[in-house]
């Protein structure tokens, strides 16, 4: 059976809450653990059960699903074993300066939302003297931050972002997947910027499947949402922001600036042109394309194992041999 018609056997069919295209398409059970629908205009993928969004604004948000609270190593140990991510640190520091086109300039006040245990908000402040702040709703992580690195961060996942202040920079990666409402998310965080704040974003692209991953954990089912980069352009439009700059090179990054009313027209403009232009049909023929692929070299791998661990035998079984024939001399 192909991939359209196990996709059609799903549950009955959905508007795309993104951009209001009629009868989105089910995701094979094959690519999907759970039910998922795709758009084949704007190419946003959606769990069933989120359209239309409904609760809290981080309500739903399951990055403690990655982290236990109840971990079987000591927190020592794990603390230790977090040492390593400073490397990462250091190159996402790099990404967003790129993303900015300078530096972060001392003393900008920054947000992270989803900032885990706080290496790159750590990095900020250490080499670019920045007033850092975090948002973490996993209470581990959130304490691992605050132990190690001593940086503010709340433990949070309700309603409204539980801040008063306004911030020059907010960092928010690889978070909107998780929330049931990406356009609610972020206008509550431009609602936190400065005046001349800016938002940078990062998400996984259903255009580019990462990591060399089967699609049943790239389509995992902590990830409500899979965005496309005309999909994501349109939430943030949306949510009354507009795009300063923006890659969908690997994982999809957006420079985000609170819009004028000009600059919002305009982006509406743009969006509209970018959805007509993405094609969903052919995104969903390289899925097809991946998931095939993924499979064949899958195979590939099993047999060149096979042959690697059936000559060992027989190596083995030839040195003994060998080594009973000069034992019996």
């Amino acid at each position: 059976m192909s991939a359209d018609h196990v996709a059609e056997a799903g549950p009955s069919s959905v508007d795309c809450p993104v951009c209001g295209h009629p009868g989105m398409r089910w995701l094979p059970h094959s690519w999907s653990l759970v039910d998922v629908a795709f758009c084949t205009k704007c190419s946003v993928c959606v769990q069933r059960g989120a359209i239309p969004a409904p609760g809290a604004v981080l309500g739903r948000y399951r990055r403690g699903e990655y982290w236990r609270s109840h971990s079987r190593m000591g927190l020592s140990l794990e603390k230790g074993l977090l040492v390593w991510r400073e490397g990462a640190a250091v190159r996402r520091l790099e990404e967003v300066e790129v993303m900015l086109g300078r530096p972060v300039p001392p003393s900008a006040v920054v947000l992270e939302v989803g900032c885990g245990p706080g290496e790159l908000l750590s990095l900020l402040r250490r080499e670019r003297m920045c007033q850092v702040w975090g948002l973490e709703p996993s209470p581990r992580e959130a304490y691992l931050a605050q132990s190690m690195h001593g940086i503010r961060v709340v433990s949070a996942d309700g309603s409204s972002l539980p801040y008063r202040c306004t911030f020059n920079l907010i960092l928010a990666f690889h978070v909107l997947e998780h929330v049931s409402d990406p356009v609610g998310v972020i206008r509550e965080l431009l609602g936190l910027l400065s005046s001349d704040g800016q938002l940078v974003l990062e998400c996984p692209n259903i255009s580019s499947p990462t990591g060399r991953m089967p699609l049943v954990q790239f389509f995992e089912p902590a990830h409500i949402w899979t965005f496309s980069h005309s999909a994501l352009e349109r939430i943030v439009y949306l949510a009354s922001g507009v795009v300063a700059r923006s890659s969908d090179s690997g994982f999809i990054r957006m420079l985000v600036n609170k819009a004028s009313s000009d600059d919002h027209q305009s982006s509406f403009e743009r969006d509209d042109n970018a959805l007509v232009s993405e094609h969903g049909e052919a995104v969903w023929k390289r899925l097809d394309q991946y998931a095939t692929s993924y499979r064949w070299s899958w195979i590939r791998v099993w047999w060149a194992w096979s042959r690697f661990v059936v000559g060992i035998r027989i190596l083995m079984l030839l040195t003994g041999n060998m080594l009973g024939v000069v034992g019996k001399r």
